[in-house]
This record gives structure tokens, C-alpha cells and sequence, in this order.
């Protein structure tokens, strides 16, 4: 179980009230909208992917070619680290086992702005 925004869970209900899986927990959240001879048939990944980069297109994201899902998950990782969240608190959330895995996403040491040259007089 993951906890969820709230603006996601209502999100997620109302996608899931046009399905009529929705009450079935065997059921794959996200399915593939082409019909298949099984009752249920997850998104692949490479549609996933696709879903993808056409919003971050959508949105008109600079460079939006070099975005992934994955790179999103490294964004969330260092807004929450950014925003003061404890990292055992965002370790837990995105399930890694160790907290030097989920450190490894963090970006903010990627900023030269904030270096701590910068904060010595000379």
C-alpha cells in the first residue's frame, strides 16, 4: 500500500468508475485499451512510456525527449528531500530497501547555486 495525494485519489476514482473492474482487486490498475482475449490486460511499458512523453509534450517541457518515468520518480525524490521531508519518510515511500538507494536519486547536490563556496567570505 502507498499513500496518495488526495487530488490523485480523486483522479484515480473517477478513471476508475468508467471501468467496470474497479472493484476487482486481481484486475491491473492501468489496462491496455486494445482488446485482448484475456479479461485483463495491463499497460505495457512501452505504451506507458509513450503516455509519457506525449504530456510531457503536451505541456510543452523543454527538451522533453530526454524525460522518462524514471527521471520523474528522481524529480519526486529530490522535491520531497527539498521540501524538508525526512528521508527515511520518502525511502518508505517509494519502497527502497536502503536509503543510500533512494539518496543516489537525490539532485539538489547538482546545484553549483548552492555550493558552499558561495558562503564563504573571502
Amino acid at each position: 500500500m502507498v499513500a496518495i495525494h488526495h487530488k490523485l485519489q480523486a483522479a484515480l476514482r473517477l478513471y476508475l468508475s468508467k471501468y467496470n473492474y474497479a472493484n476487482d482487486p486481481e484486475a491491473p490498475l492501468f489496462q491496455n485499451s486494445r482488446k485482448s482475449p484475456k479479461p485483463y490486460t495491463p499497460i505495457s511499458t512501452i505504451n506507458i512510456r509513450y503516455i509519457f512523453k506525449k504530456y510531457l509534450r503536451r505541456a510543452e517541457i523543454p527538451n522533453f525527449e530526454k524525460y522518462s518515468v524514471h527521471s520523474a520518480r528522481a524529480t519526486f525524490i529530490t522535491e520531497a528531500l527539498r521540501n524538508n521531508t525526512p528521508v527515511e519518510d520518502v525511502q518508505r515511500t517509494v519502497t527502497h530497501a536502503n536509503v543510500s538507494t533512494t539518496l543516489m536519486y537525490d539532485t539538489r547536490s547538482h546545484e553549483p547555486e548552492k555550493s558552499a563556496s558561495f558562503k564563504v567570505d573571502y
